[in-house]
């Protein structure tokens, strides 16, 4: 069957989508390596089976009656997954931990999405927690399993495929966005729409207003519209969000997952709580200078609402700081480096072959390999061909290669001294930027360690802050530093 993975979400007018469309981009990432995937849930919503279909996934229908239970998705794994080569994933605020370990005792491998309701949990092999400051969260589960912070953000491969680049920003805004959620039981696409109404200039702004198919003031809105003196267009079932916030100057925003593909789009936002869950992403979001954050939707008064409209359609600068900020927290690869963890638990080695001396050249001559080298000069394939063929006769280095699923993706060296090994680590281009750094390094450790023990010392330049950190994570402890030739890192089980 290959790879599969199985996704647990919901989706209704209750809790809305955002856990099924995040767990989407996690999909369309596992379909980039390869895989197939299949997601059982109780999904309402016009159209919501019909873009998961679309998107590639096999859809099961559960009711509301049996959204808690278990059996459900375990008979849908007994009749199409082989345990030894599936991944599930459970996103949702109401599954339990009993639900989690009755997965794992039926033998599965459990991915568990969080956002910080789940601190205790121990009943999964891997975690992920992409909003920022989760690093600092205390679970209860080995740090080596926790997915956690900006760089685990799962964002769509629409906000990646960016083929309208962002606007320019101009003097003064001119499209607005409105977006809040797939409900706004809260009324507050109406509060914004009658802020903008008192604009000095309303007839030089185009809005464009995003109304979910759960929004019971729909045609509140639409009559609003009809008399507001600003140029206005009203937008159900957008399939391609991304592309809209990139035509946009501003966007005015409920503070949820939205927050983080407008960070990464690079689109200045005006957020404003409308839910418990997203008091920690708006907080965190204007710290770190990437949002407005307007609070609490019941704790701002509408002109509190005008005034920061006005600042930031007339502040170029703040704008430009805002982008800025938003593009520094999220590149939006988070999902493809939670799939290449999923798939790093199939990591396996095997010791270097005379056949791999093409393979390791090449990786030795890539630019970004040769940069973090202490010689950094491209090397020619006659003197890497004598070299090879000493690393592979010298009974002193144990040189290994990291497979998964029988595709070679990292090499280690293990060259003893008589006291220590000193160690050396490079990643195949397409498996790097994963965070699989520390655990390549961590494992290769432990497979030296069971052959002979001795302690482990990496070199490496100064200015490799990255893999510095990857050394860091995987044990390492800095043991000393010449800052203007290395830093000398230790590793002692």
């Amino acid at each position: 069957m290959g790879r599969l993975m199985v996704i647990r979400a919901d989706a209704d007018r209750e809790i809305g989508s955002g856990h099924v469309m995040r767990c989407l981009a996690l999909a369309q990432a596992w379909q980039e390596r390869g895989g197939t995937v299949g997601l059982v849930g109780e999904l309402q919503g016009s159209g919501l089976v019909a873009r998961l279909e679309d998107e590639g996934l096999a859809c099961t229908s559960i009711n509301k009656e049996q959204r808690l239970q278990v059996q459900p998705l375990l008979d849908y794994c007994q009749s199409n997954v082989e345990k030894q080569s599936c991944w599930l994933v459970v996103d949702g605020y109401h599954f339990s931990v009993d639900y989690c370990r009755q997965l794992r005792e039926a033998g599965y491998k459990l991915l568990r999405v969080d956002d910080g309701q789940e601190l205790e949990l121990r009943q999964c092999d891997l975690l992920v927690n992409g909003n920022g400051g989760a690093e600092d969260l205390p679970y209860l589960l080995p740090r080596e399993r926790c997915l956690l912070g900006c760089r685990y953000i799962l964002l769509r491969q629409e906000f990646l495929d960016k083929s309208v680049a962002p606007p320019l920003l101009p003097e003064h805004v001119q499209h607005i966005v409105i977006t809040m959620g797939g409900a706004d039981p809260q009324g507050l696409t109406l509060r914004v729409l009658r802020a903008l109404a008192t604009m000095t200039r309303p007839d030089a702004l185009k809005v464009s207003i995003v109304v979910g198919p759960a929004n019971p003031a729909r045609e509140a809105i639409r009559q609003q519209v009809a008399s507001a003196p600003f140029v206005a267009h009203v937008l159900e079932a957008v399939r391609d969000m991304a592309h809209l916030f990139t035509t946009a100057d501003l966007v005015i925003s409920a503070a949820g997952s939205t927050c983080w593909e407008l960070a990464c789009l690079g689109i200045p936002a005006l957020v404003m709580v409308v839910a418990d869950n997203q008091k920690p992403v708006a907080s965190y979001l204007a710290q770190q200078g990437a949002v407005v954050n307007l609070g609490w939707h019941q704790s701002f008064s509408d002109s509190e609402l005008q005034h920061e409209i006005r600042r930031l359609c007339g502040d170029k600068e703040l704008r430009a700081q805002l982008r800025q900020a938003g593009q520094r927290l999220v590149d939006g690869r988070g999902a493809q480096r939670v799939v290449a963890r999923l798939l790093a638990e199939k990591m396996q080695f095997r010791q270097a072959r005379e056949d791999d001396c093409r393979l390791i050249f090449n990786w030795a001559n890539d630019r970004q390999v040769r940069a973090a080298s202490f010689h950094s000069s491209a090397i020619s394939f006659d003197e890497h061909q004598r070299w090879f063929a000493r690393q592979l006769a010298d009974k002193n280095c144990l040189f290994l290669l990291a497979e998964i699923d029988g595709e070679e993706m990292a090499q280690i060296r293990f060259n003893y001294d008589g006291r220590e090994a000193i160690i050396s680590v490079s990643l195949a281009a397409a498996w790097r930027d994963q965070g699989l750094g520390a655990v390549v390094i961590s494992r290769a450790c432990q497979e030296y360690s069971q052959r002979l023990g001795s302690p482990i010392v990496a070199h490496i330049r100064p200015e490799n802050v990255t893999s510095q950190k990857s050394f860091a994570r995987a044990g390492f402890k800095k043991w000393g530093s010449d800052l203007e030739q290395e830093v000398v890192m230790r590793y002692e089980r």
